[in-house]
């Protein structure tokens, strides 16, 4: 267990967590921030079983500022509950058929890039903002999806910025928990060139509905099969 307080990590440098047995802790010091990444931090190798500790806690304040990336390289384990400042990214890459925990948060520019993914994934957001771009680099034979909201519940997603599919597999939703109500507002475009970029991929049972609102930005598809 490595235990940090008072970190910054400059924009080009890294640190690396490599999985179980390794824990790595930013703890709560006498500063407002505790831990300042404005480079990468990485969680990677095999995730610690559930409920954890995690490869990577935050007890005390993590903040990623406008260069900073946090990549999850795990299946399964978890997200760092951070302060995700603008220009910040989450890019997850390592899951195969278990999403990481603590993944509803409201990020900034979040990428999928999961060649070895082989479920279908949802990040669960229900009441949610997301400050700047969505990226879908590759998803292999599997799906990530945004929302799942359990039956007779409604699930909001503010998307500020861009949605841009490059290749795989991605939709709104993907669930059959009826009566459902999922709500996407998005204020930047829309552009996808391959794979499967879908609405809904649910039954949602019942009065279940998705809509998808585009409030600004442009709608461009092409080589893309939509549904």
């Amino acid at each position: 267990t490595v235990s940090v307080d008072q970190v910054i990590v400059d924009d080009g440098a890294s640190i690396i967590v490599n999985g179980s047995p390794v824990v790595f802790n930013v703890v709560d010091g006498p500063d407002e921030t505790d831990m300042l990444v404005n480079g990468l931090l990485k969680s990677t190798g095999t995730a610690n079983a559930s409920p954890g500790p995690h490869t990577v806690n935050a007890v005390g304040v993590l903040l990623f500022g406008n260069t900073g990336v946090y990549e999850h390289g795990q299946n399964s384990g978890a997200i760092p509950v951070s302060v995700w400042g603008t220009g910040s990214t989450v890019r997850i890459t390592g899951s195969t058929n278990t999403a990481p925990a603590n993944r509803t948060q409201n990020f900034y520019n979040l990428i999928f890039d999961t060649p070895a993914l082989a479920s279908n994934l949802s990040m669960n957001f229900t009441n949610h903002t997301i400050g700047g771009d969505i990226t879908i680099v590759n998803t292999n034979t599997g799906r990530w999806q945004l929302c799942a909201p359990v039956v007779d519940s409604t699930a909001i997603l503010n998307i500020m910025g861009d949605v841009i599919h490059l290749n795989g597999n991605f939709a709104a939703t993907g669930t059959g928990n009826g009566n459902t109500t999922i709500i996407v507002n998005h204020f930047g475009d829309i552009i996808a060139s391959a794979g499967n970029f879908s609405i809904s991929r649910g039954s949602q049972g019942g009065t279940g509905t998705t809509n998808w609102y585009m409030h600004n930005g442009n709608i461009a598809l092409s080589n893309v099969t939509t549904q």
